[in-house]
């Protein structure tokens, strides 16, 4: 092995002196007995110890772009990776990164070619390689292209014991572009349009995950229904409009009152349901009493010359566990605790309207002697 010291011409920025470092660097012949070269890169040069001549490709982006680096280290022992020295690359991964492979090849690809490969990119990929990683992946978006344009680069080891690496970009712009839409589509399916909270589907997955939860790490989950008082009068009155704004104004209430991770829903209507992880049903009353008061004290409409508040009534349940039998499903038991805190929002409704009732399980209910 042979150790050069190679002045890379990178200037620092503290005291403009030009950085030198120790290049690890084996001999080309004795590495190349054990190591395969991709085929994408004997595409540019058949000879793969001599450097490529000009591209040949009118559109060398159209090619595979490859490229095989060698280590950079601080030190012969194996110090601290600093860079990769470019060994060989074809023109579509020097074009890509705004160079030739004439410019490109002997030179350190981080200190000279930055751009468009994010710092934060260049440190997981020279942390991976220290830790003798043989495969390495990440994707970053080319922020100086005119279009929105991303690319996956992978790293390869050439053999076990090779200081050498296939690094390989790929335009992965489709892709990105197609998992945007189906993230986007996703989020629309469990998403209300008119308050921007999970909708009926949302809060179903949302129960069944905080119900797993609760059952592997023996922590309570409670739920509150919350149904806005005398609503069809206000719709019937004022007009679908004004309903609506009075939708938003109770969603927004709710989402003031609670926790960053808790969950407001509307399933649907004028009713919306709250999922309050690591909550007892005391905790919960809590939770619910501010709703209602949040909601009573900030949601006054006003219509020409008549102003009115809105008003909501809340019914709370916990789940009880001990009441479910070991194989019930997290689909049952969310319904179930559903149900309960509907019963409790009914006695809230029929007892007066805009207060809140707690559910409690019948095996705590006091029974007749």
């Amino acid at each position: 092995m042979t150790v050069k010291q190679l002045d890379q011409g990178a200037r620092s920025e503290e005291n403009g002196q030009t950085d030198t470092i120790t290049v690890w660097q084996p001999p080309l012949s004795a590495l190349l007995k054990n190591v395969v070269i991709p085929r994408s890169l004997l595409q540019t040069a058949q000879d793969p110890t001599t450097p490529p001549k000009a591209s040949p490709y009118k559109d060398p982006l159209n090619y595979p772009l490859t490229a095989i680096v060698g280590l950079v280290a601080t030190s012969l022992e194996g110090g601290k990776l600093v860079d990769l020295i470019v060994r060989e690359c074809n023109p579509g991964f020097a074009s890509r990164l705004g160079t030739s492979p004439e410019a490109l090849n002997g030179s350190l690809l981080f200190r000279k070619r930055t751009k468009p490969l994010p710092l934060e990119m260049q440190q997981e990929l020279l942390l991976a390689m220290e830790q003798n990683q043989s495969h390495w992946q990440g994707e970053f978006e080319d922020t100086k292209s005119e279009t929105e344009r991303w690319y996956r680069l992978e790293a390869a080891r050439l053999g076990e014991y090779s200081p050498l690496y296939s690094l390989h970009l790929t335009d992965i712009s489709v892709e990105v572009k197609l998992r945007k839409e189906l993230e986007q589509s996703y989020e629309l399916a469990r998403t209300d349009p008119l308050t921007g909270l999970l909708n009926r589907r949302g809060l179903g997955e949302k129960l069944k995950g905080e119900i797993n939860r609760a059952w592997r790490d023996a922590t309570p989950v409670s739920v509150v229904q919350i149904d806005i008082d005398h609503f069809k009068s206000v719709n019937d009155k004022y007009g679908h409009d004004v309903g609506d704004k009075a939708l938003k104004l109770v969603a927004d209430n709710i989402g003031y009152a609670i926790r960053d991770y808790d969950a407001a829903t509307r399933p649907g209507g004028e009713e919306f349901t709250v999922v309050l992880p690591k909550t007892d049903r005391e905790t919960a009353a809590f939770v619910a009493e501010r709703i209602r008061r949040f909601v009573e004290e900030n949601t006054q409409i006003t219509i020409g010359e008549e102003t009115f508040s809105v008003t909501v009534s809340l019914g709370v349940a916990e789940i009880d566990f001990a009441s479910h039998k070991e194989q019930a499903t997290p689909e049952e038991i969310a319904e179930q605790t559903i149900k309960s805190a509907d019963v409790a929002l009914y006695a809230s409704k029929t007892g007066g309207r805009n207060r809140v009732t707690v559910s409690v399980p019948l095996r705590e209910r006091p029974r007749n002697v």
